[in-house]
């Protein structure tokens, strides 16, 4: 049997923005690292956006079908997102979503037990209030996963997530591609006019009993102003992230985008690079507006 391995899978596609957001991200998990995490970029020919010295973060590079990205002539970034294991060059896998920036050494979150996890904001039964559940009803989504009356049902943030590559997570991408069918006019919000991914995988984590919780946390999610420094989370957390909305009142506070650039211009001068744009500038390319 060969040798384990592991790596960290990030995917660009659409706007250049995602591009650039996927080199500040390659960029900080190597600094943070010591090089010791291998990268691999899906993109979708965005590579070309670009220059050298930021390819070369990338230890490994591949285009995406279109068949994995496409749905209805329409781009469908939760889509591509459930066609990820399609791409994973490692027995360990993380993936990540770009609009982020590494704050800390990433290798101790491949110590997962789990074929696969991510990040749970709360577990509940189908008469439960469900934090997080802001995707579909409790009622549409037990009657459309068909599931059972005591089943529970995991919300999830998809940012982050890990898994192991063998039978039972070929089996979970699987089973999840099938629930992508799930009907758009029962949510109660779509994802930049999309199928959200996260209620695809709180779903069929329920379906198959499931519960993905990781070990501590992953991602840090400025939506309000913390009294933790940013040195104590940085000590708690991997990455801080740029989620939700790039336009208008956006999810992520003022104050926690600056770090971002704080922490890009400083990895990038210890590189002898320039970071390629702000976070306020690169957030304004995101698909959910």
């Amino acid at each position: 049997m060969g040798k384990s391995t592991e790596g960290v899978i990030l995917m660009a596609f659409g706007k250049a923005n995602y591009m650039y957001m996927a080199a500040h991200m390659a960029m900080s998990i190597k600094y943070f690292s010591k090089n010791k995490v291998k990268i691999k970029l899906v993109h979708d020919g965005c590579l070309k956006y670009v220059l050298p010295k930021w390819k070369a973060f990338f230890d490994e590079t591949e285009e995406i079908k279109k068949e994995h990205i496409y749905l209805d002539n329409k781009l469908n970034p939760g889509w591509a997102k459930l066609n990820v294991y399609e791409y994973a060059s490692f027995n360990k896998n993380i993936y990540l979503d770009v609009d982020g920036i590494c704050i800390q050494d990433l290798t101790p979150l491949f110590d997962q037990e789990k074929f696969y996890a991510t990040e749970v904001m709360d577990i509940g039964g189908r008469n439960d209030k469900i934090n997080y559940s802001h995707w579909a009803t409790n009622e549409m989504a037990w009657k459309n996963f068909g599931l059972k009356k005591d089943a529970q049902f995991p919300t999830v943030q998809s940012s982050f997530a890990y898994f192991k590559k063998g039978r039972e997570a070929k089996a979970f991408f699987t089973r999840m591609k099938k629930n992508f069918n799930y009907p758009k006019n029962d949510l109660l919000h779509t994802w930049g006019g999309t199928m959200p991914d996260e209620l695809i995988i709180s779903g069929t984590c329920a379906q198959i009993g499931h519960n993905p919780s990781i070990k501590g946390k992953a991602v840090f999610f400025g939506h309000k102003l913390f009294k933790d420094t940013f040195k104590e989370i940085q000590t708690k957390y991997y990455i801080n992230s740029l989620y939700g909305n790039g336009r208008g009142n956006t999810l992520v506070r003022t104050k926690y985008m600056d770090w971002y650039n704080g922490i890009c211009k400083d990895v990038a001068s210890k590189m002898g690079i320039h970071p390629i744009a702000k976070a306020h500038r690169l957030m304004k390319g995101k698909h959910a507006g």
